[in-house]
């Protein structure tokens, strides 16, 4: 969708209109920026000019060029703000507007809200499921980013992105504000119209796909849930989510939609558990794009809802070639497989070689663990389960992986205990079957 064709269904054009509403989002912010920088120039010469803008004046200015009308009394010109973006952003969440945004065909752009954020020196705006109650929905409302802010570090320069599970745009938007390109992939189609409208009103250049990444093409069942959407798995069967029937390709897939691939800089993956089958499914596309840096989330509970694992998915990564990192102070550090996660949720910067459009790093060296520390740590971890919350069982199925750790006497002690307390708690059923199944069988 054109930039152009989508302001025109936020504020739709007669046939023989005259005035140009099309330029109305983007005149409202360059007209109110020019004219509080205008204002603030006055208050800080040395020889004012006799006119001064009043802050009655921007109120006024808001009004025609967000309402397209005149204040209804002098009253509403006394409105408050601490600076334009404020102001723009209270007559963006007025009703009235919102009522503008409702009339002749724009009901499902009416859904969305509108803010502005600023990196560095970029601007852009975002679009929000207005219904969305979740954290990265809430930053983007108050004009916050929320990714990690050293990947704008990374490289000397801007290029392509790949962006696999996009949401709404918390990775996208910024990259492209900052003069990348890209590609960005997202299940859900509520997620992807919200971030199809924020590229259309910014004018970026980015793609939208909408598809799930997997292992191959076909078919899948997927829940949508905001930043959450996943794949069916047995948890949320169980309790009864609902699940979409979907389409679904793997990255070797896509790529042999294009006659010739253009070069690919940077992948981000965040697709709630599964990552590993997406690594799986782009073999052929690293190796003819060059293998890129991939930042990837790993995120042992949905992991977990796949049966998957921290080590499952960065023995995946390893088999391609890669090296995993953590992004740590400017720092990059090399990832410790040898430790059970002491967290649910990590970022890992996958390297296979550093390309030159990648600035230097520090690189720090893992840090290597005595075993009996190793055995302290999971003793530990599995002792305090009064204070589990409902992500924590991870550690459970994380164990599998680590046969000298789970043999050691007092934790085989410690799962058999865990194993006979389940209690009905479905993520920890799932987390220690392997365990329980591994008893059966040596029984």
């Amino acid at each position: 969708m054109s930039f152009k064709n989508f302001l025109k269904r936020i504020f739709p054009l007669p046939a023989n209109s005259s005035y140009n509403q099309t330029n109305r989002i983007i005149s409202k912010i360059d007209q109110l920026e020019r004219t509080i920088a205008y204002r603030q120039s006055q208050q800080h010469s040395k020889n004012p000019v006799s006119e001064h803008i009043s802050n009655e004046t921007m109120v006024k200015l808001a009004y025609n060029l967000i309402l397209g009308r005149e204040p209804e009394n002098d009253a509403v010109l006394k409105t408050r703000f601490t600076d334009y973006q404020d102001l723009r952003q209270k007559f963006l969440d007025s009703e009235e507007f919102k009522q503008m945004l409702q009339k002749e065909n724009n009901q499902v752009v009416a859904n969305l809200d509108i803010s502005e954020t600023y990196i560095s020196d970029k601007r852009f705006l975002w679009c929000v499921n207005n219904d969305a109650k979740d954290p990265i929905s809430e930053y983007a409302r108050q004009g916050r980013i929320c990714i990690e802010p050293g990947l704008f570090a990374l490289f000397n320069q801007s290029g392509t992105f790949l962006d696999i599970g996009a949401n709404i745009g918390a990775f996208t938007l910024p990259f492209a504000a900052n003069g990348w390109r890209g590609y960005s992939f997202e299940a859900s189609s509520k997620n992807a119209f919200a971030l199809e409208s924020s590229i259309a009103l910014n004018n970026f250049d980015v793609e939208v796909v909408k598809t799930a990444i997997w292992d191959k093409k076909g078919k899948i069942y997927f829940m949508q849930s905001g930043p959450y959407g996943l794949v069916s798995n047995e948890f949320h069967e169980k309790s009864g989510a609902t699940f979409d029937e979907i389409e679904c390709m793997s990255l070797d897939d896509w790529m042999s939609s294009f006659k010739e691939l253009e070069k690919i800089d940077f992948i981000k993956i965040d697709i709630e558990g599964s990552e590993v089958r997406a690594l799986q499914g782009m073999k052929r596309f690293l190796d003819k794009t060059g293998y890129p840096p991939i930042f990837i989330e790993c995120n042992a509970f949905t992991l977990g809802l796949q049966g998957e694992t921290k080590l499952s998915m960065l023995s995946t990564a390893y088999s391609i070639g890669y090296e995993a990192y953590e992004l740590r102070g400017g720092a990059l550090y090399k990832v410790n497989v040898d430790l059970i996660p002491d967290k649910v949720v990590s970022d890992f910067l996958l390297i296979k070689e550093f390309p030159s459009s990648m600035k230097k790093h520090k690189i720090v060296e893992e840090t290597q663990i005595p075993d009996s520390d190793k055995i302290d740590h999971v003793i530990s971890r599995l002792s305090d389960r009064s204070a589990w919350e409902h992500c924590d069982p991870y550690v459970c199925l994380a164990l599998k992986d680590y046969p000298a750790l789970y043999s050691h006497p007092e934790i085989h002690r410690l799962l058999t205990e865990i194993a006979e307390e389940r209690d009905g708690d479905l993520f920890l059923e799932m987390c220690i079957r392997w365990f329980v199944e591994q008893n059966s069988m040596t029984a």
